[in-house]
């Protein structure tokens, strides 16, 4: 990334997944939300059950609203470094 040689991986967790996801990789994320979506789709068990209870037909924001974004604060972010050996 071109903006994170400042950067530290422990406590920049968010902003380095942030940057990953909306400056160096728009296109890629766009694109992976969508096929995401699609995927959903493709299983034609949970496209009835979404079809029948209106979930992405009435709230079908709700369905796409995980957007990088909202998961980029995720305190999982911080927990990620943790598993790197220590050499």
């Amino acid at each position: 990334m071109r903006n994170s040689p400042a950067l530290d991986p422990e406590s920049d967790c968010r902003r380095i997944v942030f940057l990953d996801t909306f400056v160096e990789f728009p296109f890629d994320t766009t694109r992976s939300l969508e096929l995401a979506v699609f995927k959903t789709f493709a299983v034609p068990s949970i496209a009835e059950l979404l079809d029948s209870t209106g979930e992405f037909t009435e709230r079908g924001q709700k369905r796409t609203a995980a957007s990088p974004s909202e998961t980029a604060g995720s305190p999982r972010c911080s927990t990620a470094t943790s598993s790197r050996r220590s050499d």
